[in-house]
């Protein structure tokens, strides 16, 4: 399974067809090979359709492989689907997962941090995401919170890591890929929607979606607020 998502292919759309039977074309190549991790992708085109978006996580949990295996990781690709031409959108996200485009405009993304630190570190996030920004992995979290266990160290790049930029409580957004809990929505149109739900303390937070919906979380309490944004 992993090998098979190492590039974005273009396949022909047959009305009323049930599978895909050609093998498709290569559109680009993405990260992959025999050591693999976090090998799941997303796949987001621009508003205007103009450009793709592609998640790519870390080879690791905390480049405990060593930094060269993780080349192009952690990161978000951009492709320019007119010049076919690829680079690197933004990095230090340990494995982005789902993404989303606000009505300004904006690109979010939903972000795995790293394990074994505590059960309340490292916090996983939901954030804007800035073009040529870093976000921290392998080397800080949330900032410049410098995980010691990362060899070699990087202070240049800790310098400059960007804190996640958290979501407003009432928010609006339009793409996504997996179920949305009822209880945190209410039905608000078409698309779809990205929003946060937490599986414990410190720890998941995902990207949900469904239709299009004004997702809120009016009942949450400063605890989960803190830990959820």
């Amino acid at each position: 399974m992993s090998q098979k998502t190492h590039a974005i292919r273009r396949f022909g759309y047959t009305e009323g067809a049930t599978e895909i039977k050609s093998a498709g074309s290569k559109v680009a190549d993405l990260p992959g090979g025999c050591l693999n991790h976090h090998w799941t992708k997303n796949i987001i085109a621009s508003p205007d359709g103009k450009r793709l978006y592609a998640t790519v996580g870390s080879n690791s949990n905390a480049g405990e492989n060593g930094i060269d295996k993780e080349d192009g990781r952690a990161a978000i690709w951009q492709l320019d689907l007119t010049s076919g031409k690829s680079r690197i959108f933004a990095t230090g996200l340990r494995n982005p997962n789902g993404m989303a485009w606000t009505e300004d405009g904006s690109l979010w993304t939903v972000v795995n941090e790293r394990d074994e630190l505590g059960s309340d570190l490292v916090p996983d996030y939901l954030t804007a995401v800035k073009d040529g920004g870093f976000y921290g992995w392998p080397y800080s979290y949330w900032g410049q919170h410098v995980d010691a266990r990362v060899t070699p160290q990087r202070p240049d790049l800790v310098a400059k890591a960007v804190v996640p930029e958290t979501m407003p409580w009432a928010t609006t957004l339009q793409r996504s890929a997996s179920p949305l809990p009822a209880e945190h929505c209410c039905r608000s149109g078409s698309g779809t929607a990205l929003s946060l739900a937490s599986t414990g303390p410190g720890t998941a937070s995902h990207a949900v979606a469904t239709k299009w919906y004004s997702c809120r979380f009016p009942a949450a309490s400063p605890a989960a607020r803190r830990l959820m944004f």
